[in-house]
């Protein structure tokens, strides 16, 4: 995380306590206003990038209500048929011709991030500057990481929880998840 990306958060997060009368900051203000920072955050990428790629605010949006989590060829489906089908996308005057084109920016600005799980589930995520050689090979070798929407987006973009239809399930109830 950038040092002003935390400054922000902390700002938001202790004005939220102040308006509730509080000395210290809680998870709860974290959660208050995690939706406010991801829209910040957004408009701080678009910012950054739009140079590379005037068509990044409609990218990133095109992600809306989707899941947060995707094996490589899922995303690849995604960015086909919400994106690229749609909107002409030029990266660094380049026309992205494949979703791979599309999800490796997306990678190296930070918007998603890869994840790789060991059989006990427990896991572990990689960034672009961890792992650049990522959504580069011709071979497409993905080594088995899923694909994730970085969680200071998620609220922001009303991405779905990973676990909300099965907890619903577990309960009885019906997700309008599933």
């Amino acid at each position: 995380m950038r040092p002003r990306w935390a400054i922000q958060l902390c700002k938001l997060c202790q004005t939220n306590a102040d308006k509730r009368k509080m000395s210290i900051i809680t998870k709860q203000d974290i959660d208050d206003v995690w939706g406010d920072y991801g829209q910040k955050r957004i408009s701080d990428l678009v910012i950054e990038h739009r140079h590379q790629c005037k068509e990044i605010e409609s990218v990133i949006h095109a992600f809306r209500g989707c899941d947060r989590l995707f094996c490589q060829e899922e995303l690849f489906k995604h960015i086909n048929n919400f994106i690229l089908k749609h909107v002409n996308v030029v990266i660094d005057e380049v026309r992205a011709s494949s979703p791979k084109d599309l999800a490796r920016f997306l990678f190296r600005i930070g918007f998603i991030v890869a994840r790789s799980e060991d059989e006990a589930g427990e896991y572990h995520h990689y960034s672009f500057k961890e792992m650049p050689d990522l959504l580069t090979s011709s071979t497409s070798n993905d080594f088995g990481m899923k694909w994730e929407i970085h969680p200071c987006y998620r609220q922001a973009l009303d991405i779905k929880k990973i676990n909300q239809a099965h907890k619903m399930k577990k309960k009885g109830g019906r997700s309008h998840y599933t």
